[in-house]
């Protein structure tokens, strides 16, 4: 696993709420999967993501922090998309 998948994986686990429970997976395990299946499409959203902290990334600064607003929308972006590939890709159930 590439390392930005890594922290981006990482960094999803610690976001309060899920996009992609209804689909089997954390959002943590969402990032690797969506990764697995479109390296490039992920690679760049992540790349996106690295110039920001992570505290910007999860909103823990304030609403006047510099770069809260383009940080949350880089994150935003990787949510999206990752929810996006996840849904045409549910986790299959081990008792289905």
């Amino acid at each position: 696993m590439e390392p930005g998948t890594r922290w981006a994986a990482e960094l999803f686990d610690q976001l309060p709420v899920s996009t992609v429970l209804m689909y089997g997976y954390g959002m943590g395990e969402a990032v690797v999967v969506a990764a697995e299946r479109f390296p490039q499409r992920i690679a760049f959203l992540v790349e996106q993501m690295r110039s920001f902290t992570d505290d910007e990334l999860l909103g823990r600064t304030g609403p006047d922090s510099e770069g809260i607003h383009a940080a949350v929308n880089a994150r935003n972006a990787l949510v999206d998309t990752v929810t996006e590939i996840v849904r045409d890709h549910p986790k299959r159930s081990s008792t289905g």
